[in-house]
């Protein structure tokens, strides 16, 4: 008896363990009464299709077009809204348009008892939002951000190459598989062209103005016309090798080494613009705040802030600890976490101390009145953006993969087995978008002496952006070698002894005889 017991007892475990584990790996559940204790609810949820067994959810993207935005007059009314849309269809089958979809919520509204109560007509203006969800099996999937639809889901390359996180504009987008750069068109996916890249990459293609701009290991960014292929490669050189993503703006491509150096060229063609020498590595994207601003951090504690135009350091200021995350910037806050955990609130274009919440791991989202982060006991906390007051917390432990949404409002989070959740605030059924929705002329019309100078900046510096990407100098490294060959008979052990750093020999930086080790 005590031993069936006992082997009743094991199985029992055993399927406890099974079940979390499943839990943890694909059927997370986040149910409406624990969303709304946070004031949330659902927006959508979906299984992504991540290919064959085993594979995993590699990277997640979110491209917002202001080159198709939609217009929603919404009528609200005893406690009702109703919605007209520039996107609903007219009798002939076609677009209302703006002033169409306004003449019919005019019509609505002169049907209504306005006796009772008077309605109130507030107007949205609503970007296209693109999800991208690559998986490790290299399906590339696209959602539409507003109702988790599944526009399409492609396999460019071959299955398990390495592939990249994808990039996207109003018509195309842009994914490294392997050695090869795939553009696709953003409507259904289909194959725009493709092309050999000259190096192994080491992270995701942009694109820009008319532009693609893809970083390679040997510190390269190689740069391609998005409408002709054929078009001879520009590219931009740097010291170091590039491991984090590239920033692309409307005026800038903005990209770190792991040799301490920030770059920036025009995001519109082969222009270089400038180079920074930061105090430590810097190993996370940088970051934009519109219109003029940039900011990234460093592995000794820095966080810089500096004018995009020319690199000019706004601010600088030490946090005393390693900082490996980006720095998000929202509205006139910028939210710096430290690597051992913590979060300062400070005023983005002074530097200033607004407040500080210990154990935050990761920021997720803002909206207008709150801030909402991962601490490192895997919970969602809620945070006052005013005061940094916790507003409350959910325990999100089934949930292994965490956006970082510097977009929108919208707090996305799911497993990397797939599924994926995306929250909102209860009641705003459309996103805030963080980032601007103008073009590059509006912003380059606008005079600089008009934009917001920090008032005292925390700390300056002796190390001014550099207009030469390698520091000045006919050759600032003594030879022809940057990483220690060449004339300058250096006898370092790591010496590369040649123009090329990996002796490869040629293009293949593994030193194959093959251009495209992968085949692709």
């Amino acid at each position: 008896m005590t031993l069936r017991f006992s082997r009743n007892i094991a199985v029992l475990l055993l399927m406890l363990t099974i079940s979390s584990a499943a839990l943890a790996q694909g059927r997370a559940v986040l149910d409406d009464a624990r969303l709304q204790q946070l004031g949330l609810q659902k927006t959508w949820s979906t299984q992504l299709p991540i290919g064959a067994q085993g594979a995993k959810l590699s990277s997640l993207s979110q491209a917002i077009s202001p080159d198709d935005m939609q217009t929603i007059f919404e009528v609200v009314y005893q406690g009702r809204s109703t919605m007209f849309s520039s996107r609903d269809l007219n009798p002939f089958g076609k677009p209302l348009g703006d002033e169409g979809a306004k003449a019919k919520a005019d019509q609505f509204i002169a049907r209504l008892d306005q006796t009772k109560e008077k309605p109130e007509l507030i107007e949205h203006h609503v970007p296209q939002v693109l999800f991208l969800a690559q998986s490790t099996s290299g399906v590339l999937t696209a959602l539409d951000g507003q109702t988790g639809r599944k526009l399409w889901s492609q396999l460019p390359g071959q299955p398990f190459y390495p592939s990249q996180k994808a990039s996207a504009d109003a018509k195309y987008v842009a994914t490294v598989n392997g050695l090869t750069l795939y553009v696709l068109h953003r409507e259904n996916g289909e194959l725009y062209w493709k092309r050999n890249l000259s190096s192994a990459p080491t992270t995701g293609a942009v694109i820009g103005e008319g532009h693609i701009y893809a970083p390679l290991m040997n510190g390269i960014v190689e740069i391609f016309d998005l409408n002709d292929a054929t078009k001879p490669v520009g590219r931009f050189q740097s010291y170091g090798q590039i491991f984090a993503n590239p920033t692309i703006t409307e005026a800038t491509v903005m990209w770190p080494t792991n040799r301490g150096f920030v770059y920036a060229g025009n995001s519109f063609d082969d222009k270089f613009r400038y180079r920074i020498e930061a105090t430590g590595e810097v190993i996370a994207s940088t970051t934009h705040l519109a219109p003029s601003l940039n900011f990234f951090a460093t592995t000794s504690g820095y966080v810089y802030c500096i004018y995009q135009r020319d690199g000019r350091i706004e601010w600088r200021r030490s946090f005393g600890e390693p900082i490996i995350d980006s720095v998000p910037a929202i509205d006139k806050t910028a939210f710096i976490i430290l690597q051992r955990g913590g979060m300062h609130a400070v005023d983005a274009y002074t530097g200033e101390e607004k407040w500080y919440v210990p154990g935050v791991r990761q920021f997720l989202s803002a909206s207008s009145e709150y801030i909402y982060v991962l601490d490192n006991n895997q919970r969602l906390l809620k945070l006052e953006l005013a005061t940094g007051a916790l507003m409350g917390q959910l325990s999100v432990r089934e949930f292994n993969y965490f956006y970082s949404n510097l977009e929108t409002d919208r707090i996305i989070l799911g497993t990397l087995s797939g599924v994926l959740y995306v929250l909102q605030e209860t009641g705003k059924e459309f996103p805030a978008v963080h980032i601007p929705m103008k073009t590059g002329e509006e912003e380059a019309a606008q005079p600089e002496d008009e934009e917001k100078k920090p008032e005292k900046p925390m700390e300056e510096t002796t190390k001014p952006a550099d207009s030469d990407p390698f520091g000045g100098g006919a050759d600032p490294f003594g030879g022809g070698n940057p990483f220690g060959g060449g004339a300058g008979g250096n006898n370092d052990s790591n010496d590369a002894g040649g123009s090329d750093p990996f002796g490869g020999g040629g293009s293949n930086p593994f030193g194959g005889a093959m251009d495209n080790p992968f085949g692709n």
